[in-house]
């Protein structure tokens, strides 16, 4: 009554009570009427089925967040204008009486062990408290053995007043870059969440941000540096779920676990075009890499947090680099024609170039910025020699039958690269922790004998690899 000025249903007609049964509730003159989000709230209170009507916590968390989430208004934005970015840089702030935070008294309403306590610990909005890593572990194991529900993670993220301030997008993306790092397929395949219509308008506006220089006025940052990359960190996020989608057979932290033990085509993970696209990313995640922006002190527990994945993303695309390119030499040289041979050698010399100027860059920006993730290191002399005497090693040991499965099963140990372990096997066995990168590593340490640590270009070149 309140809402419409008027008594419920009092002017149905019979049909259309029958609409109201199934239910239909509301008129199109109720709805062009009312407040849309008063609407949507009627809607989730107003359920059939009692089961699916909203609760005390959930009431409460719409009436705080929805105000300043305009991401539920992008349907309204003219739809029959062509040009969609045009429109989405002139939205402005609705008038919403709504809080933009949380407040500490629904996050109690929350249970401690569900998907929007979690969303709401990692993307508070101080400066000084930064993302912790269990909350996203319980997000990352949930996905693992929920996959249906992966949807929920995005929908809450998505209902945070990241639109408006500074620390809660740029945590935001960085919880959101460590979801897709770790999580199963589904984070990036699922097809209830339009990821990019998502990130379009969340660079879009935050763009305008930049350019405007427009600051919501409780941004404790209003930082310029910090918006800057807020944008480039959402184009990143576009880029790895375009690349995860076009080679599904790689993990989303660039493990080979599903491809090698299925029965898929194993000749795919040699082709040249995987190869340049993966060595295209690499310059594109080093590219972002270093526009991170580390001066700004005041956020700096964060701003580490998200050096150190980024760090676990270019170690994960160098070795998986590392092993395309030495299987695709292995692999090539047994070919007995010499103008074919050419051909390859000209690739594998051009691509093994790139590898090496690219990882000696990271390592020298590495050093000057004194990353805190300073344990992922990759020796990139010795990687180096081991490219640029690849050749003459395989002409002295010349390669007869080649498994391909095989190789991509082992590892490279002399040069200490390994291929990353699948993250759902890590959550299968518990495993999964703050050094999930080197789980694998720390499992082969312990059976490291001294035959295996012996240098043997006989043992390294001749083995089923």
């Amino acid at each position: 009554m309140l809402t419409f000025d008027s008594k419920p249903f009092y002017e149905f007609s019979s049909a259309e009570f029958n609409q109201v049964r199934k239910g239909n509730l509301f008129k199109e003159e109720m709805l062009s009427s009312c407040n849309p989000l008063l609407i949507e709230l009627l809607k989730l209170l107003l359920k059939i089925n009692p089961k699916e009507r909203a609760s005390a916590s959930e009431v409460i968390s719409f009436i705080e967040t929805k105000g300043n989430n305009i991401s539920k208004f992008e349907n309204s934005i003219s739809h029959n204008n062509s040009d969609l970015a045009e429109s989405l840089q002139n939205i402005t702030k609705k008038n919403f009486t709504f809080s933009k935070r949380m407040s500490d008294a629904t996050a109690k309403l929350f249970k401690r062990h569900s998907t929007q306590f979690w969303i709401l610990k990692l993307t508070n909005q101080s400066l000084d408290y930064p993302p912790k890593f269990k909350f996203i572990k319980n997000l990352v194991t949930k996905a693992w053995e929920k996959r249906h529900k992966v949807i929920k993670v995005y929908g809450n993220i998505s209902s945070q007043p990241l639109y408006f301030i500074s620390s809660i997008a740029l945590k935001s993306v960085y919880v959101i870059h460590h979801y897709l790092f770790l999580g199963p397929p589904e984070t990036i395949q699922t097809k209830d969440f339009n990821f990019e219509e998502f990130l379009t308008f969340f660079i879009n506006l935050w763009n305008s941000r930049l350019t405007n220089e427009n600051y919501d006025k409780d941004d404790k940052l209003k930082n310029p540096y910090v918006t800057k990359f807020i944008v480039l960190y959402a184009e990143f996020l576009k880029s790895k779920i375009n690349f995860h989608r076009k080679y599904s057979f790689i993990e989303n932290n660039f493990s080979l676990d599903n491809i090698i033990k299925s029965n898929s085509d194993i000749n795919v993970l040699i082709d040249k075009k995987l190869i340049n696209d993966l060595l295209s990313f690499y310059s594109f995640t080093y590219q972002k890499f270093i526009q991170i922006p580390l001066s700004v002190k005041n956020f700096s527990l964060t701003l580490d947090l998200i050096v150190k994945i980024f760090n676990e993303e270019l170690y994960s695309i160098f070795t998986l680099l590392f092993f395309l390119i030495v299987g695709y030499k292995k692999y090539y040289s047994r070919i007995k024609s010499e103008n074919i041979l050419i051909v390859y050698d000209s690739h594998f010399n051009e691509i093994s170039y790139k590898i090496q100027e690219n990882i000696e860059k990271l390592q020298k920006y590495r050093n000057e910025i004194k990353s805190p993730n300073q344990s992922i290191n990759i020796n990139s002399i010795s990687c180096r020699d081991y490219l640029k005497n690849l050749e003459n090693n395989l002409k002295f040991f010349p390669i007869g039958e080649f498994n391909l499965r095989i190789f991509f099963a082992n590892e490279l140990e002399t040069q200490g690269v390994r291929l990353n372990n699948s993250i759902g096997r890590l959550v299968d066995s518990n495993n999964l922790d703050k050094d999930y990168m080197f789980t694998k590593k720390k499992s082969n340490n312990n059976s490291t004998n001294n035959e295996n640590s012996t240098f043997s270009f006989r043992r390294l070149f001749n083995f089923y690899l």
